[in-house]
């Protein structure tokens, strides 16, 4: 699976709990996957967000839906 990489920093209303930073992956088709664990660790210091376009191995989703930054990098022809 290819998609490309962006940065997504939600805005919360005042008093609400902070949101965590967050990386998702979009595909051609517009669907968005999102990273479990801290993509940044895996994209490096060239990531540019909305450019950075990555492949994926099957082995790469977990079972709850998102990309496992964890079997990313474990994974044969990833990223």
């Amino acid at each position: 699976m290819e998609c490309t990489v962006s940065f997504v920093d939600g805005l919360v209303p005042p008093g609400s709990p902070q949101v965590p930073a967050q990386y998702a992956c979009t595909t051609d088709e517009g669907d968005a996957i999102f990273f479990d664990g801290d993509a940044s660790t895996m994209l490096g210091a060239g990531f540019v967000t909305g450019e950075t376009r990555i492949a994926l191995a099957p082995q790469a989703m977990s079972t709850d839906g998102k990309l496992s930054v964890q079997q990313a990098m474990k994974a044969p022809g990833s990223f």
